[in-house]
């Protein structure tokens, strides 16, 4: 399920919020006799993000950060809609990787004008053939990055902060020790809703701002796939900066390093993506901790 991303811009304590206003929902795939994208996949993602870090790295160069900000903003941005990562639409557009959607039923003039489908890819990871739908990409790249910024506030509890936030914002019951510091912190600053710099992001107010909602259509659900796709992101992003930080400042160096280590997704998609695996569940009825 695609997460809303609907953002408008409100003054509440200095805080900007997600307002949830668009949602994608993960079509049901019929896999006849689809293949495995998995080559074309890794081929997209990895000139996409080679592209990001050598354009940052000219400029700052060993500079890992900056380098991380860059493919964030690569896979990001655009976005259309306010809803649909860049990523998402750049796989669906890419015929090697995508090249026939499966958008079930769903004809395609009513699909164009309905963005709050996501169809599915088929990438062999763990031994099976997984439907995942575009939208985790959005949520790998996307809310992945905003995982991680949240596990550097307290690295102490790190993974498991980013988890509690990452179901807060999806609307499904995070530990009560996230919830504790969720209310209790309440904001964050951090690159999220605007490309140009790092914004104040209101957390209490963004409870269930990832479900789907009333306001798509849809019903109101959440999805644990969304949750795992965000976490697997927020590790990449972690040994992305690892592999960054030993880089050598030269573009050679660079180059070298980078051609060492490509994307695979069949490193980090996992079952818990799949939604026929790892099904959606209805949203809370309320924030916890009220």
């Amino acid at each position: 399920m695609r997460r809303s991303r609907g953002i408008r811009a409100c003054l509440a304590a200095g805080a900007l919020f997600a307002v949830p206003a668009a949602a994608r929902e993960v079509i049901p795939p019929s896999r006849g006799d689809r293949a495995a994208v998995n080559e074309a996949v890794d081929a997209h993602l990895t000139r996409t993000r080679d592209a990001a870090i050598r354009d940052s790295w000219k400029k700052s160069p060993g500079d890992a950060e900056k380098s991380l900000v860059a493919v964030w903003k690569a896979f990001v941005f655009p976005l259309k809609n306010r809803s649909i990562a860049a990523v998402e639409l750049a796989l669906e557009n890419d015929r090697a990787c995508a090249p026939g959607l499966d958008f079930g039923t769903l004809a395609g003039r009513e699909r164009a004008a309905h963005p709050v489908f996501a169809p599915t890819l088929l990438i062999r990871a763990g031994g099976q053939d997984l439907s995942i739908g575009t939208d985790k990409f959005g949520h790998f790249f996307e809310e992945g990055f905003l995982c991680r910024q949240v596990a550097q506030v307290e690295p102490e509890r790190g993974a498991a902060l980013a988890e509690g936030v990452s179901r807060w914002l999806e609307g499904l019951e995070p530990d009560a020790a996230s919830v504790a510091w969720i209310r209790r912190t309440r904001t964050i600053k951090a690159w999220w809703v605007d490309a140009e710099g790092k914004r104040e992001y209101d957390l209490v107010v963004s409870f269930a701002a990832h479900a789907a909602s009333a306001s798509t259509g849809l019903p109101r659900r959440s999805s644990p796939a969304d949750v795992a796709a965000n976490l697997a992101g927020m590790e990449w992003y972690n040994d992305l900066a690892a592999i960054l930080t030993r880089a050598p400042k030269d573009m050679k160096g660079l180059e070298d390093l980078l051609g060492k280590n490509p994307v695979r997704v069949a490193e980090f998609v996992t079952r818990a993506w799949d939604e026929e695996h790892n099904p959606n569940v209805e949203t809370l009825e309320k924030a916890p901790g009220r």
